[in-house]
């Protein structure tokens, strides 16, 4: 039996794995520990990546988990984050170009917030890829 098609996730796989500097990021923002910023993080993260609450709503319930403020500096945060941190894994679209030109179909399927698959789709880096799934767009995470 052939392969078909192959998918590919964003983070950690055509782009560098942006959780560590995430966490980072989030917890010098706020004045917290990398550890509190991570479990906050997760909490309020569900609703965010599935597109079901905006942005403003993220940044409500993220803050209220540490008991702290939004700064200001929030609403560029991801912006920030992306274009410092998400760095094109050439290798991984080199191969996906490869195997799309012997016939292999290559789609994305991966759990991304709404900012991130703005700049992703801004960035060309979807292109050539079908079906490109993103969970904030379909309302499920893988």
């Amino acid at each position: 039996m052939a392969i078909k098609a192959m998918l590919f996730d964003i983070g950690g796989v055509l782009i560098a794995d942006i959780d560590p500097p995430t966490y980072d990021g989030l917890a010098k923002l706020f004045g917290v520990s990398k550890d509190d910023a991570e479990r906050a993080f997760s909490k309020s993260k569900l609703g965010f990546q599935k597109g079901t609450v905006d942005e403003e709503s993220f940044w409500e319930s993220f803050s209220r988990e540490l008991g702290k403020p939004v700064p200001r500096e929030a609403m560029t945060f991801w912006e920030g984050l992306y274009n410092e941190h998400a760095k094109k894994d050439a290798d991984v679209f080199g191969l996906a170009d490869r195997i799309r030109k012997a016939g292999v179909q290559t789609g994305i399927v991966s759990n991304i917030i709404p900012p991130t698959a703005q700049s992703v789709r801004e960035d060309g880096l979807t292109d050539g890829f079908e079906p490109v799934i993103f969970s904030c767009e379909v309302g499920y995470r893988k």
